[in-house]
């Protein structure tokens, strides 16, 4: 929260900044999964559009909003705020994935479900960018989309250089955040799965020579990335991440670890875990108080809130994953009955 003192202090700090490379990073994952069997080796035919948002949006929206609703209660219950009208509003805003848009809701303890307003954005638009990649070669898309959407944001930067109030939701929202989403789709249509198992390089020579210039961005650039300005801190940002990220894809340990039942259970839990972890915390430093040592307080957050957080998102998931089979066996009921 600022002011540390100390080297440790310091240090856990500087690592809990670095926690905003993990979007990006999950942003590559998003494009490369989704794009996988229609850019890969598997090469299906595009999705319909409305068959693939629902099967996308199930996935999410059943675990969110039982999340939302729990979290909205709690939060009237244990922070009794003066008036529910302000409290209704976001809620709405969450529910309708509209609250990457409001500045307002960064200051509250959801202020993690930004990235849903993003990641909807991302599966509206998949369809549209697939449609691209298949009609352009992948790598003429992927740089398209990236000199497009950061050419825009430094366009956007010189000719308008009082646009600044408006610049941190700019940067959390499409089409900044495009290029990313491109790049793990321009992966997915890049790799060569049967090449993993020998000493070559599973990607094509494209893309190689693209992770070659982003890979000595991000390390050419460091002496000079805290004077960067955006959107040029932004591509840097972006080109530090794949750089770790190319590393892990590329790394065959990486691979075994995947194939891990811990790496499993926690993968199944991970969006419970992103959308219960931050009200959680945020519970239990409010019943800790004040009065004990900032880092003693964030130690005894952290070991409550990792086990409590995994164990809340399972619930979360059964409950949803229940109450979503219910309604579909009701459904289908009725509509056998009807027929």
């Amino acid at each position: 929260g600022g002011g540390e003192s100390g080297i440790i202090e310091l240090g856990i700090s500087k690592i809990a900044y670095l926690g905003q490379f993990g979007v990006i990073i999950f942003n590559f994952i998003t494009g490369f999964v989704l794009a996988l069997p229609y850019l890969g080796r598997d090469g299906r035919s595009a999705p319909r559009y409305l068959e693939l948002m629902q099967r996308r949006f199930l996935r999410i929206v059943p675990t969110y909003l039982l999340s939302l609703l729990l979290f909205t209660v709690l939060n009237i219950l244990i922070f009794r705020p003066p008036g529910y009208t302000s409290t209704l509003v976001r809620f709405l805003e969450n529910a309708f994935f509209l609250q990457g848009l409001d500045p307002s809701t960064f200051m509250t303890n959801m202020a993690a479900y930004w990235y849903l307003t993003l990641l909807a954005s991302f599966y509206l638009s998949f369809p549209l960018v697939l449609r691209l990649f298949r009609h352009l070669k992948p790598e003429a898309a992927g740089l398209m989309l990236c000199v497009v959407c950061w050419g825009a944001l430094a366009l956007l930067r010189v000719l308008s250089p009082d646009w600044e109030p408006l610049s941190g939701m700019l940067y959390f929202n499409l089409p900044a955040r495009l290029p990313e989403f491109a790049i793990g789709m321009w992966l997915a249509a890049a790799w060569k799965a049967d090449f993993a198992s020998v000493r070559a390089l599973p990607l094509d020579r494209s893309f190689s020579l693209f992770a070659l210039v982003l890979i000595s961005f991000a390390l050419l650039g460091a002496p000079s990335a805290q004077k960067m300005a955006q959107p040029i801190s932004l591509m840097y940002q972006v080109a530090c991440s794949f750089t770790f990220f190319i590393a892990l894809f590329l790394f065959p340990t990486a691979a075994r670890l995947g194939k891990s039942s811990v790496i499993k259970n926690l993968s199944i839990a991970s969006y419970g875990i992103y959308l219960a972890h931050q009200p959680l915390c945020t519970y239990a430093g409010f019943w800790l108080g004040s009065s004990l040592n900032k880092m003693t307080k964030a130690f005894i957050v952290m070991i409550m809130m990792a086990p409590a957080a995994y164990f809340l998102a399972r619930g979360l998931e059964l409950l949803s994953n229940h109450i979503t089979n219910s309604v579909f066996r009701l459904s289908h009921a009725s509509w056998e009955t009807r027929k």
